[in-house]
């Protein structure tokens, strides 16, 4: 966790006082960022030629692949976000990219805690229609 903190200082610009990380690999209930944060981290990252194009590609593709498969399947979603999902009890987010009406791409962090019942209605009535309102942005 030492690690990330410092890259995320250095590298990235994050102010790291405001994050509360308990591990490096993001699966303790302790960890603690905000969407701010993750947006800056996504947005920072689709700067960086030598490996963005692989980063990017590495996420699931809305209605097509992963665990985007099943989700966003609709005419005017498929295929036009790439994100990573992340669930546990009580907790459900989708942080990645996205491309609106217009072609442009934007970065999104969506960080739901304090479920009760079944995180996929929350996935398809929060986070999902969050997500389409962005697909359909205008500026």
């Amino acid at each position: 966790s030492q690690a990330a903190r410092e890259f995320l200082a250095k590298e990235v610009g994050i102010d790291v006082e405001k994050i509360v990380m308990m591990d490096g690999c993001g699966l303790s209930r302790y960890n603690l960022m905000s969407p701010h944060q993750f947006v800056t981290f996504l947005v920072w990252m689709h700067t960086q030629f030598a490996y963005a194009s692989e980063f990017i590609a590495a996420l699931p593709i809305s209605g097509m692949d992963g665990t985007l498969l099943h989700r966003m399947e609709n005419a005017e979603m498929k295929g036009k976000i790439r994100a990573k999902t992340g669930t546990m009890t009580g907790i459900s987010t989708i942080s990645g990219y996205l491309t609106t009406k217009d072609g442009e791409t934007l970065a999104f962090s969506i960080l739901q805690n304090g479920i009760v019942g079944k995180s996929k209605e929350y996935k398809a009535f929060i986070e999902d229609e969050i997500i389409n309102y962005l697909v359909g942005f205008s500026r």
